[in-house]
């Protein structure tokens, strides 16, 4: 599945969306009403200065090797809530009840020689109408100092 965030509206398509899609249309729009979103499937941004300190002051695990420090842990909602404004915003700028807030994720991030973040894995479960739901999402972060121009997709390609 790929995503893309443009300002407040984020664009998917693909792996489990391209078949549920009408007809000769490869995105589904959705717009956010508070903050901006993170454009990656996880309730972790690691590219907000606020949550990176957090996740790397809060790691119960480090190891390093081959150029490469890896960092794991686990964080809950209610934490995340805190401190991340895309989390945040993911919720339309609502607040946690106590059981969202319990929700833990478990997250192992890898930070390169140059110190900056190059992998994000991250774990979690929740539960909805078709029960519990376990997630995964791996982020690979790459092309740091690079001037990026984010286009929406064409309008005839989205459905809202």
């Amino acid at each position: 599945m790929r995503n893309l965030a443009v300002g407040r509206t984020v664009y998917s398509g693909g792996g489990i969306l391209a078949d549920a899609l009408p007809k000769g249309k490869k995105w589904m729009k959705a717009t956010v009403k508070g903050g901006v979103p993170s454009p990656f499937m996880t309730p972790l941004y690691a590219l907000e200065p606020a949550t990176l300190r957090t996740l790397l002051t809060t790691a119960s695990g480090k190891s390093s090797g081959a150029g490469t420090t890896v960092y794991k842990g686990t964080i809950t909602a209610a934490a995340l809530h805190r401190v991340s404004p895309s989390y945040r915003a993911s919720l339309d700028g609502g607040g946690l009840t106590a059981k969202q807030g319990s929700m833990k994720v478990r997250w192992t991030l890898w930070i390169g020689r140059d110190r900056l973040p190059g992998r994000l894995v991250s774990a979690w479960q929740e539960s909805g109408a078709l029960g519990v739901v376990k997630k995964t999402s791996d982020v690979r972060l790459s092309g740091w100092g690079r001037r990026v121009v984010l286009t929406p997709p064409p309008a005839g390609q989205v459905a809202s």
